[in-house]
């Protein structure tokens, strides 16, 4: 919720992406959601992962 508190036309943009994607996937017969689920999930997770973690701390 923060991470869209904090950036809410970038998160609208990536929610739009994602259901154009669906979209896109479902027009041949639901075949596409085959290969465009795995793609939106793993660039999901990553995208997740930017905007929840903390930085890593340098060691000096």
């Amino acid at each position: 919720m923060r991470a869209v508190l904090a950036n809410p036309i970038t998160m609208a943009v990536w929610g739009l992406i994602v259901a154009v994607a669906l979209i896109i996937g479902s027009l041949p017969v639901f075949a596409g959601l085959a290969v465009m689920l795995p793609i939106l999930s793993h660039a999901t997770s990553h995208v997740y992962r930017k905007v929840v973690e903390p930085p890593a701390r340098s060691v000096s």
